[in-house]
């Protein structure tokens, strides 16, 4: 079976994609279109969950790309540095060219995509990246598991995770690449205060708990992923991206650009692992054993009160996050296992109980693929946003 990530990579057309993953009982094989739209709210990291639950799931992982023929390593360096097409590329294990077979595509596609994934290991990782856009990639299963940005040197050969005071610095700098004339943004250290605690702690989370299955085995296909964006579009265009997905949708028609303006800004913030997921991480039992509800439950329990292995440094990420959302009027999706929710700061009245999170599937009763590992996603309006 053939599985093709289209130009137009939108949230409900991957989970169709997904559902014929997880139905077939052979390998497929992947079909890349090397250019990819916008989406918003991780909708091309999805795609890249659907790569790593391919990964996971199939032994031997075919991708066919669409380089042209002879393709130079200029031509290559273009297609990996889209964040989709380098972990479609990391996770194959054979490349073809849809154009005649000419050169090795696979020793030349994972020799640029190494060269690229080691770009995005430096402390200029934004360097690398296209756009106001920053992404970094840990791929632990192929030695690349503590990128300079997110990692300090505790010792002589030995890096640790960055602290949390660490991460709200990061958070700071990250605003100021991405969105460098949204002073607002750069004016509220409550903003830099609660995303980068957020981020310590859901990367953290993924140090903890996605590099290996629920029974302690080390993954084979190990992959934790940071990306941050600045989104300016016309609504319409914003509007129109989002037609297959409501939540979004929905979210995206509550705005109106500010005087004089024509764009809709946010900023966009994920993290994704390829580990086993927050419900199989929070009850240790196998999906087999878990009902829908149960996972439901299970999924909004590990979110809301951390997963952690330290209790005292995990658990005031998402409660700043929250506070922050319900202010500013910001959006976070989760997809991980079977559940895909989704949560509107808009719609959150009462801070008081659990944070209110809300499922969501293409189609009302229709059951979701499960998907390996865990992505969280955040928007939230800036400046000319109204």
């Amino acid at each position: 079976m053939q599985i093709k990530i289209p130009t137009e990579a939108t949230i409900a057309a991957c989970e169709e994609a997904l559902q014929l993953l997880s139905e077939t009982t052979t390998d497929a094989e992947i079909d890349l279109v090397t250019t990819h739209k916008y989406q918003g709210a991780g909708g091309d990291l999805s795609w890249a969950q659907l790569l790593l639950t391919w990964a996971q799931k199939s032994e031997h992982r075919t991708l066919r790309t669409y380089l042209g023929q002879n393709p130079t390593s200029e031509k290559l360096q273009s297609v990996c540095s889209s964040l989709l097409n380098l972990i479609a590329i990391l996770c194959s294990d054979k490349v073809e060219n849809g154009q005649q077979q000419r050169q090795d595509e696979t020793l030349l596609s994972k020799s640029e995509a190494i060269n690229q994934l080691s770009r995005l290991q430096t402390k200029r990782a934004d360097a690398a990246t296209k756009g106001p856009s920053i992404s970094v990639v840990a791929a632990d299963s192929l030695g690349f598991g503590s990128p300079d940005s997110l990692y300090v040197t505790a010792s002589p050969g030995h890096k640790t995770l960055g602290n949390r005071d660490y991460f709200v610095r990061a958070s700071d700098r990250i605003f100021k690449r991405i969105a460098p004339n949204d002073r607002k943004l750069h004016s509220n250290p409550l903003i830099s205060n609660a995303f980068g605690t957020l981020l310590y702690e859901l990367f953290k989370n993924t140090e903890d708990h996605a590099l290996q299955d629920i029974d302690g085995k080390r993954l084979a296909q190990c992959f934790r992923v940071f990306r941050a964006d600045y989104v300016s579009m016309e609504k319409n265009s914003l509007l129109n991206s989002t037609a297959d997905y409501a939540p979004l949708n929905a979210y995206y028609d509550q705005f109106m650009p500010g005087q004089g303006r024509k764009h809709l800004n946010f900023i966009s913030l994920s993290v994704l692992d390829s580990g086993p997921g927050y419900a199989q991480t929070w009850t240790r039992q196998p999906f087999e054993e878990l009902t829908e509800e149960e996972e439901k439950a299970a999924t909004i329990r590990c979110f809301s009160n951390g997963t952690s292995k330290h209790s005292d440094r995990y658990g005031k990420g998402l409660p700043l996050t929250r506070n922050i959302l319900r202010q500013q009027k910001g959006f976070l999706r989760l997809r991980t296992g079977r559940q895909s929710l989704f949560y509107s700061g808009s719609n959150d009245l009462n801070p008081d109980i659990e944070i209110p999170l809300h499922s969501w599937a293409p189609q009302s009763n229709v059951k979701l693929a499960r998907v390996h590992g865990t992505l969280i996603s955040i928007l939230l309006p800036v400046s000319g946003t109204k």
